[in-house]
């Protein structure tokens, strides 16, 4: 038998060996390691971030939305689900949905020549409506006394789990019961969403009279429209989700469920009509409730009207708080700047107000029986210079948070501020980004509330390019560190 030995030179190189074939895997890994690049300087952006006052941004897809989209409508469904609905006008409709508190987004888009509006139903279902090109102008003669129909619009079915708007729904529009001023626009249908594929409005086409009728999606045959009881003098949007169906019938003011396709309505039940002590029947009320609501948050609905004043409220304007579970009437703040929209919760609402000196601007965050809380000191101070800004609030877990948009001719500014003890202290207002000229501007797209979580969109120029997009930033902790979702 053959036996070989190893001499302590050969074991030298055998080792040798060993360890130079072994080292080429341990450089591969290295290389393969991932290497994040640096953030961009200060008040810098590249594609993938936006370097700002409160920290590092993570930029979103460029394919997802211009940043010349405006968000007219923040729809927060839960801790993790939000449909941002806008677009850009005379150009396209957007709709832009996470199902993950901001980490991942997707869009829908559809060309939009002129208005858009959008209408929400439950569980993350919702619809687009496009206004047609035509104006009244351009639509067929009257006959007579009688006004020509308006042009029909189109609608589109989508929801958090649709693939896209799909393909448009074209719905007529009956007669208007009066002739319209040709300057004038014509009226945007709010339709109610039924389910996934059955929406409703309620169209007048002849005085005091009314039906509801129905919208299905493209390729399908929509139900017969159902008759609505006479006497009665219906809104012409739903109000609140799931949607309920208000009228006046004499002095009193009933709210019924919106009528299924092939249901019979009847006269209102003892139980639908509203007590007058929570909700009287003035001149503009249906008007007012056929108007998009001034906020809405998961299932409940704000809907801003006028009520004769009172002892406890000398002012007529309220919001209707429409939940699942009812209505609740709450008087918006005397304080609070006219016109100013509102942030809300399922339990609280925040508005805009001037602070005592009448030129400070501070903020006013109150409950649902009409309390508000005012803070010991302003929110933001304003520029001395004559300038133009857009303010946006929102409620959060322990407070408020807000945004401020300020421009006076080339000089530019985005701040930020919150309260984290329920509105009574807001601490001193952060730069997000502020300079002179055009280019390296940072505007606002969105302040988003999740509750614990708090989003900021915003659009910014990417350094050393003719390009800008948006980014997107969010906190977990009450706004104290802030970082890429």
């Amino acid at each position: 038998m053959l036996r070989m030995t190893m001499g302590p030179w050969a074991r030298a190189a055998y080792a040798l060996t060993i360890a130079l074939s072994v080292l080429p895997g341990c450089k591969k890994k290295k290389e393969e390691a991932p290497i994040s690049p640096p953030p961009p300087p200060r008040g810098a952006a590249s594609l993938a971030q936006l370097s700002t006052g409160l920290g590092t941004a993570k930029g979103l897809d460029a394919t997802l939305a211009p940043p010349s989209t405006r968000f007219d409508h923040v729809l927060v469904l839960d801790d993790k689900r939000a449909i941002l609905a806008g677009g850009v006008p005379g150009s396209v409709a957007i709709a832009l949905m996470t199902e993950d508190a901001g980490k991942t987004w997707k869009a829908f888009r559809a060309d939009r020549e002129t208005w858009s509006s959008y209408a929400f139903g439950q569980d993350g279902i919702f619809a687009l409506a496009l206004g047609p090109k035509e104006t009244t102008a351009e639509a067929p003669p009257a006959v007579g006394k009688k006004a020509p129909p308006p042009p029909p619009f189109q609608f589109f079915f989508a929801g958090l789990d649709a693939p896209s708007f799909g393909t448009a729904q074209l719905v007529d529009q009956p007669p208007l019961a009066r002739r319209p001023d040709p300057k004038a626009p014509l009226p945007k249908p709010r339709l109610a969403l039924l389910d996934k594929a059955t929406a409703s409005l309620v169209v007048e086409p002849a005085p005091k009279k009314y039906f509801a009728r129905y919208v299905t999606p493209a390729g399908t045959d929509a139900p017969a429209e159902v008759e609505l009881p006479k006497l009665e003098t219906f809104a012409t949007g739903p109000v609140g989700r799931p949607p309920r169906l208000f009228s006046v019938k004499g002095r009193e003011v009933v709210s019924r469920k919106w009528p299924a396709p092939g249901q019979t309505v009847a006269a209102p039940a003892e139980s639908e009509y509203i007590d007058l002590k929570l909700l009287k029947p003035t001149p503009t009320l249906l008007a007012e409730l056929s108007a998009p609501a001034a906020c809405d948050v998961g299932s409940i609905s704000y809907h801003a009207i006028t009520q004769p004043p009172s002892k406890q409220n000398p002012n007529k304007n309220y919001f209707l708080v429409v939940s699942p579970d009812g209505l609740k009437l709450v008087p918006r703040p005397a304080e609070a700047l006219a016109g100013a929209p509102i942030g809300c919760s399922d339990t609280k609402f925040v508005v805009e107000a001037l602070d005592a000196d009448k030129q400070s601007i501070t903020l006013l965050l109150c409950d649902l029986e009409g309390k508000c809380t005012t803070p010991s000191r302003p929110v933001f101070k304003p520029w001395i210079e004559k300038h133009e800004r857009q303010l946006v609030a929102v409620p959060t877990a322990t407070g408020a948070a807000a945004v401020i948009r300020a421009q006076a001719g080339e000089r530019w500014g985005l701040y930020y501020a919150q309260s984290t003890d329920g509105g009574k202290f807001y601490e001193r207002a952060r730069i997000i980004g502020e300079g002179i000229g055009a280019r390296g501007r940072v505007d606002l797209g969105a302040l988003v509330s999740f509750g614990k979580r708090t989003m900021l969109i915003v659009s910014a120029d990417v350094t050393g390019t003719s390009r800008r997009g948006y980014y997107v930033l969010v906190s977990d902790d009450d706004g104290a560190t802030w970082s890429p979702p």
